[in-house]
């Protein structure tokens, strides 16, 4: 065999061997798994009553006001702690969905102005799955069975101004009924700062 025909030969041995080699590395590249990027667990749709307690955490920790404010019925009300109640920093012991909704508003809206402005929540909540109590009816819904559970809860803001206000260990009662025309549940009545539940 002439010298001319033995590299052409050889040029194409290489050529066959390089074609080869590219196609198993990039086999095996498809075979390696791909670790799809960390989502946030979506909302749930307030069909069974744990949902509320689900989306009640990532409504706080994702500061996803739209979904916080599914989660509050018509009527509801939020009873403080006698503690907060005492201590001055509100001025009445309860209030009812709409000051709950101002004040969660500005709490959840990263560009509030001023040093009030939250910078970072941090919410854990601590509950028994499935765990709620039913409630005697309610005179104003008195063919409505509505429920209770005791979550206990820890809570870290972070502000502007640098100040950090620490709530960890404590317990709300979330009273829930579910809406007639949706069959969502959602939140009549939260009290807050209660005493710990059996169990937790």
């Amino acid at each position: 065999m002439s010298t001319q025909k033995k590299m052409a030969k050889f040029a194409a041995i290489a050529a066959a061997c390089l074609i080869a080699a590219v196609f198993i590395v990039a086999s095996c590249g498809d075979d390696d798994p791909v670790t799809p990027p960390q989502k946030t667990p979506p909302c749930k749709g307030l069909c069974n009553q744990d949902d509320i307690l689900f989306n009640l955490e990532l409504a706080y920790n994702e500061r996803n006001f739209v979904e916080f404010e599914k989660l509050l019925d018509d009527n509801f009300t939020f009873i403080l702690s006698e503690a907060d109640y005492n201590s001055g920093i509100v001025d009445v012991p309860q209030w009812d969905r709409v000051r709950e909704v101002s004040v969660n508003s500005q709490i959840f809206d990263p560009s509030l102005p001023g040093d009030l402005r939250v910078l970072s929540i941090e919410v854990d909540l601590l509950y028994a799955a499935d765990d709620w109590e039913p409630e005697p009816p309610d005179t104003n819904h008195p063919t409505e069975t509505w429920y209770t559970q005791t979550v206990r809860y820890d809570l870290v803001v972070k502000t502007a101004d640098d100040w950090e206000h620490r709530a960890l260990g404590l317990n709300a009662e979330l009273k829930i009924r579910q809406d007639e025309p949706t069959g969502q549940w959602q939140i009549v009545v939260w009290r807050d700062d209660v005493g710990a539940p059996l169990g937790l």
